[in-house]
């Protein structure tokens, strides 16, 4: 069942406001002359902002946000957003170890340009960084459903801003903040693990409990995502690159939510 047209929702400023009041250190990677021989368990999963057609994933195994040639291990998403590592050679191979964080960016065409789209509104998307976090509990990275969202990305943020804080916590101060209720949760909601655009077949009072989380998640994704690029398109007018700007503007949102500890 489709749902691309919910999601085509407007954002007004005083919900953004809401949504920022609520609430990556890089570095340049070095490149191996060969990638090491796979030994990791296969992972798979899916890059959601809308889903996220032809964004590169990587498997980031020095925890840096950056891609390391011949080191790191990358795929390309399908039209759904979904990525796979599970191959014995090239893109899409088997991890090379268990201990990683995975990566979504932007796809860029020779001129580079991105070639991302995000099926929900049809249009190019630029510039953008998400990250799903390492150790947390049902995204250990040896299965499937491996979500890469706004949301995971934040719970990245919270926890490099207190190192004291385990992947559960900070998904519960990131799903407390973004307005997930405790019954949302108990319907099924993770900011880890949830799929908004699931394939997985539904019926009665299941599909409509489904809608309304999916309807949630993704218009939240999407006003992360918005406050991001505005807080990020001002940066960039400060001086900044244009992954630098992200990268800030991504870690303001999430220190605003870690300071407030939300609503």
């Amino acid at each position: 069942m489709s749902r691309k047209n919910k999601f085509l929702v407007g954002v007004s400023p005083l919900g953004l406001l809401a949504l920022s009041a609520c609430g990556g250190a890089s570095s340049s990677g070095g490149g191996g002359s060969s990638t090491p021989a796979p030994s990791g368990s296969a992972t798979s999963g899916k890059a959601q902002s809308g889903p996220l057609h032809n964004a590169t994933v990587f498997l980031d195994y020095d925890f840096d946000g950056e891609y390391d040639a011949g080191v790191d291990t990358k795929t390309i998403t399908n039209a759904k957003g979904e990525y796979s590592f599970s191959g014995l050679l090239g893109e899409g191979a088997l991890p090379t170890s268990n201990t990683y964080q995975i990566v979504v960016t932007t796809t860029q065409d020779a001129f580079n340009e991105s070639i991302t789209t995000d099926s929900t509104i049809g249009g190019i998307v630029s510039n953008i960084t998400m990250i799903a976090p390492y150790g947390g509990a049902g995204n250990g990275f040896n299965g499937g459903n491996v979500m890469v969202t706004p949301a995971t990305t934040m719970i990245v943020e919270l926890m490099a801003l207190d190192s004291t804080l385990s992947v559960t916590d900070a998904q519960t101060n990131v799903a407390k903040a973004l307005g997930f209720t405790a019954a949302d949760i108990a319907n099924g909601f993770s900011p880890l693990t949830f799929d908004a655009f699931s394939d997985i077949p539904m019926s009665g009072a299941e599909l409509v409990t489904y809608d309304a989380l999916a309807l949630k998640a993704e218009k939240t994704s999407k006003k992360i995502m918005t406050v991001v690029n505005t807080l990020a398109a001002a940066a960039e007018g400060a001086g900044l690159t244009t992954a630098e700007a992200f990268t800030k503007a991504m870690g303001s949102v999430s220190k605003i939510l870690s300071e407030k500890n939300c609503c």
